[in-house]
């Protein structure tokens, strides 16, 4: 694994990172896009001064819908909400559910799509709830203005890591202050395709992003532009810059449609909620529910959820389909946000691809091999290779900013399978009493 920049330290080509400046800001992005989302300003609208806060454009999905319904005959468009300009709007198709029939937006959706991307069918939503969220923010895509080479260039997440700093396996990086004080950028969001289905798969397309993180624990990401990388293939893993994106609120999946989706999106979904340390809540909740056979108060649900061992207990009782359950009953849900691209950094990926013939990526992992003990010479049986392989203890954990969402549910699977890349292991042996240089003990490199 290639050693951690030192602040302050000399960088050569394939380690010094991207700093943009005024002119490396992303393509496309007006000047209300261009600010950081908790930074107020002023817009003109209507001749007024009136003070520009992001998350007013977080509208609902309910909201949209409404405006979509409207009357337009009066001026053809939709009137803009109080204290919103029309600079700061995102350029929300209002006609588009009115216009294409089903086939049309099926047809469309299927445009979103990419040939040379795998992916597992019986992972993916319905195409009835992908438009349904989708038309919040259209179906249109934002022009690129990069050659084809630089922009489907793909990387090694490890490269990504070395230059800004950060997480390798969270969705979220979130770089010490040193290398963000150094680069300039902390807006990095890292979307797996396992989890997040209906990511953007070309750069500048609209997507999807589901997770059962709160509204509040998420509205810090929700209210910037995010620079947006997701995973096109998992082996070698490789990830791709799509552009930078907003999240707006969308309609949470309704019980039904959770129930009408594929056995193994729903069992993806409750596992990850059962296994992951950050669903303690979630089960809490279901537990509780399972056991008092009503709502539980909110202090019960923290005082379980906080302990430790009543937290054990509660998740030991509780089954896959528990949580399955409490989805399909309405009891819990999955929050969904549309991604809409607002922008994409083309001096920032040219050089990301320029750069990687400097990068020496981590040594690919090599599955072990097994010398047969005394035992099975004598028999002839074939090597034992079912041992257990001891963690270690360098291996990075996920964050808490990983907590809670589908995005990077698979934090711990990313992990094992990008740190199988550095910890290239080797035997050496180890006397026994039976038979000397026999057994054999496994040793790691670093």
């Amino acid at each position: 694994m290639a050693a951690q920049d030192e602040p302050g330290a000399q960088h050569s080509s394939s380690t010094t990172p991207i700093k943009p400046g005024q002119e490396d800001k992303p393509t496309g992005l007006d000047a209300a896009e261009r600010m950081h989302s908790d930074r107020p300003g002023t817009q003109a609208s209507g001749g007024e001064s009136r003070t520009f806060m992001s998350h007013i454009l977080l509208r609902t999905f309910q909201q949209v819908k409404h405006e979509n319904s409207l009357d337009d005959s009066k001026s053809g468009k939709t009137e803009l909400s109080e204290g919103i300009s029309l600079d700061e709007k995102p350029d929300l198709p209002a006609t588009t559910a009115q216009v294409l029939s089903e086939e049309d937006l099926k047809g469309a959706v299927s445009q979103l799509k990419n040939p040379a991307i795998k992916m597992k069918k019986d992972s993916l939503f319905t195409w009835k709830v992908v438009t349904d969220r989708l038309q919040l923010v259209g179906l249109a895509r934002h022009p690129i203005a990069v050659n084809d080479a630089t922009r489907d260039f793909t990387f090694n997440r490890h490269y990504l890591h070395n230059l800004y700093g950060g997480s390798f396996v969270d969705t979220f990086l979130h770089p010490e202050s040193l290398k963000v004080q150094f680069t300039g950028v902390d807006d990095f969001m890292c979307l797996r395709l396992d989890y997040n289905p209906h990511a953007p798969v070309n750069p500048g397309d609209p997507g999807l992003l589901f997770t059962y993180r709160s509204a509040d624990r998420f509205a810090k990401y929700a209210a910037r532009v995010n620079r947006v990388f997701v995973r096109t293939k998992a082996s070698p893993a490789l990830w791709q810059y799509m552009g930078q994106y907003r999240l707006y609120t969308s309609e949470s999946l309704t019980k039904d449609e959770f129930a009408s989706q594929p056995p193994v999106v729903r069992k993806t979904w409750a596992k990850a909620v059962l296994t992951r340390k950050q669903g303690g809540d979630i089960c809490t909740r279901v537990h509780l529910r399972k056991i008092h056979g009503k709502e539980p108060a909110q202090g019960e649900v923290s005082k379980v959820a906080q302990e430790k061992k009543s937290l054990k207990q509660a998740k030991n009782q509780l089954t896959w389909s528990d949580i399955a359950a409490a989805y399909e009953r309405g009891e819990e849900e999955i929050r969904v946000y549309a991604m809409k691209c607002v922008g994409y950094d083309a001096k920032f990926q040219s050089i990301l691809a320029q750069n990687y013939k400097n990068f020496s990526p981590p040594t690919g992992k090599q599955k072990p091999k097994f010398q047969r003990t005394s035992r099975e010479m004598r028999t002839g049986e074939k090597a034992t290779t079912n041992r257990k392989r001891k963690r270690d203890p360098n291996t990075q954990e996920p964050s808490e900013e990983s907590d809670g969402d589908m995005e990077s549910a698979g934090a711990e699977e990313e992990e094992e399978e990008e740190m199988s890349d550095i910890d290239k292991p080797h035997y050496v042996p180890r006397a026994t009493r039976s038979r000397p240089n026999a057994k054999l003990r496994r040793v790691r490199t670093e």
